[in-house]
């Protein structure tokens, strides 16, 4: 797979996550060793399906591609990981 992760801060102090500058994905929840995001779109209408499951170090687990709805372009500054 050659999508791009990018992880960065927000103003709430919560992980944000941008997969290839088009796709957002908001921190949900934690747990001991492992991060779950969702797509920012799956409150919306849209109600989107995809998800990141990072681990403690960033790795990721599993990203379940589901997008309802086009990306849009986002503007990125560092690039930490590929997955």
């Amino acid at each position: 797979m050659d999508d791009q992760l990018e992880i960065s801060e927000t103003k709430k102090e919560k992980n944000h996550i941008i997969v290839n500058r088009i796709y957002k994905f908001n921190l949900w929840y934690t747990t001991n060793n492992t991060k779950v995001f969702k797509c920012n779109e799956y409150k919306t209408v849209k109600k989107c399906k995809s998800y990141i499951i990072l681990n403690d170090n960033n790795k990721v687990i599993k990203y379940e591609n589901k997008h309802t709805h086009p990306g849009k372009e986002y503007d990125t500054s560092v690039l930490l990981t590929t997955f």
